[in-house]
């Protein structure tokens, strides 16, 4: 509305102007951009560290530890069949048996999670439980040749229970080492002379999980 001053008819008047309509003016409006969208984050497949695969342990009792990126809980399963639940630390995972492991090959795999997403199950990783001791198969012990000369000698023959690294046979102070011929049966050649009537033959069986 404007007010213009000036003379009409000899007098000072005062002129009203009203103009209608709205002024060309622009407000100021604040711009809204798109935020972007936040994908969720993925957990990477657990690795397993421990134990080593193949591994033969003589402990029924052992931890299984490892690695689970962007997680904070893990599962872990035997043979397909869940174990139990724990949580991720930094990356971390371990899980500490309430039993023991069963006798006998080990198939462990996980899977981890976050609030989100479940990963894929790890890599299956392959152990044996082995806390047997080895013995001789009915403690019993085969002569089969002896050999005739200045050092005679008798081969001695026996099977193990199971499947050993080492055999050996201390009579006195002679030890003597026995050779693997076929799985789980060991031949060695002990002088006559050393079995003496009455001695006590002591054998010394190691296994791959160190049972002796």
């Amino acid at each position: 509305m404007a007010l213009p001053r000036g003379i009409f008819k000899g007098e000072n008047n005062t002129i009203v102007t009203v103009h209608f309509g709205t002024r060309s003016t622009q407000n100021a409006q604040e711009i809204i951009k798109p935020q972007p969208t936040v994908k969720p984050v993925v957990p990477g497949k657990p690795i397993i560290t421990s134990p080593l695969e193949g591994a033969i342990i003589n402990n029924s009792r052992i931890d299984i530890n490892g690695r689970a990126e962007n997680s904070n809980k893990f599962e872990i399963y035997n043979n397909g069949e869940s174990l139990g639940q724990g949580s991720v630390l930094d990356g971390i995972f371990t899980y500490r048996p309430e039993t023991d492991f069963p006798e006998g090959e080990q198939n462990i795999t996980v899977r981890s999670s976050n609030n989100n997403q479940n990963s894929g199950l790890s890599d299956t990783r392959r152990f044996t439980i082995d806390t047997v001791e080895p013995n001789i198969v009915d403690q019993t012990i085969k002569a089969l040749a002896a050999s005739i000369g200045p050092n005679s000698a008798i081969t001695f023959n026996l099977e193990t229970t199971e499947k050993v690294k080492s055999l050996t046979l201390r009579i006195f102070d002679d030890t003597y080492d026995f050779v693997e011929k076929t799985p789980n049966t060991w031949e060695a050649d002990i002088e006559i002379k050393n079995l003496i009537k009455g001695v006590n033959l002591n054998f010394t069986l190691v296994d791959f999980a160190e049972n002796i």
